[in-house]
């Protein structure tokens, strides 16, 4: 794929030798409302098999821990936590998690400025939000965790390695500097010795606060553009067809395209966008 490709909307259409498979893939038997879940394995296209095969959706993929998101019904869940490429599967909390009193609150994307990635972060509760631990997973290429800010205070300036790190104690300054008042607001700011990667996608962040409310920010793998999709795959003979769209007020590229489908349906002939093959 070594041009540019200008999306309105359009058709991006994968055709395989399978013949058979496909049909059937879309008929299943009766099934409870399906929980969103993070599948951890050795490499993140492993734990996206091991969903596929099990009749989940993967909602994004997460490199940077070498995992996915998925939709699992209890069936499709215990099928996973068979497959001996998964090493863990966690419950997928949304981006803002009341917990009693608290109720913590995040934006959807974060701000990435050279060495600094910036999360703006709310209290819409009536309580004051006392921060208590930080897990944050950032791509090695950041090099050294330098310090985190809360509302422009320093709070940690440990330096830490990548790619992953806890932060439960030694704190810098006071406990007051790490609390949100109610309906008020800060921005929590992480440096690195590097300048940090420029993809929403790796990175990600769970703060907990006093009185067990936890926030995390999980990248979307479509955080980066305004491309997407409203419609489902539809499958057809030996080819799934899938309408994609961009909004957004410049060109999209397609720079890659990552497709995992069951050994059983054959080899991958070629990829369509619109009606020009971009990949045979």
């Amino acid at each position: 794929m070594d041009k540019a490709v200008r999306i309105v909307a359009a058709l991006l259409v994968v055709t395989a030798t399978w013949l058979l498979g496909l049909g059937s893939a879309g008929r299943q038997g009766p099934q409870t409302d399906p929980a969103s879940y993070i599948v951890q394995a050795d490499d993140s296209s492993r734990a996206a098999l091991a969903v596929l095969q099990a009749g989940g959706r993967i909602t994004h993929r997460l490199d940077i821990i070498k995992a996915v998101g998925a939709q699992l019904t209890p069936a499709q869940l215990r099928k996973v936590r068979a497959s001996e490429a998964v090493r863990r599967i966690y419950l997928d909390r949304p981006i803002k998690v009341d917990s009693g009193p608290c109720s913590a609150s995040g934006e959807n994307r974060l701000t990435l400025d050279n060495k600094k990635v910036k999360w703006t972060i709310g209290n819409t509760g009536t309580e004051t939000l006392t921060l208590n631990s930080i897990v944050l997973a950032w791509p090695f290429a950041g090099d050294k965790l330098k310090k985190v800010k809360l509302g422009g205070k320093t709070i940690y300036d440990i330096k830490l390695s990548p790619p992953a790190a806890t932060i439960s104690s030694g704190w810098k300054g006071s406990e007051r500097d790490r609390q949100i008042d109610p309906a008020d607001s800060e921005e929590l700011e992480f440096e690195f010795d590097k300048d940090a990667n420029s993809a929403q996608t790796a990175y990600s962040v769970t703060l907990t606060f006093t009185g067990g409310c936890a926030l995390q920010f999980i990248p979307s793998a479509t955080a980066e553009c305004n491309f997407g999709s409203n419609a489902s795959p539809t499958f057809s003979g030996n080819q799934i067809k899938w309408r994609i769209y961009n909004d957004g007020g410049s060109d999209a590229t397609i720079d890659s395209v990552s497709v995992t489908w069951p050994l059983a349906n054959g080899v991958l002939n070629k990829v369509k966008l619109g009606s020009k093959d971009i990949f045979v």
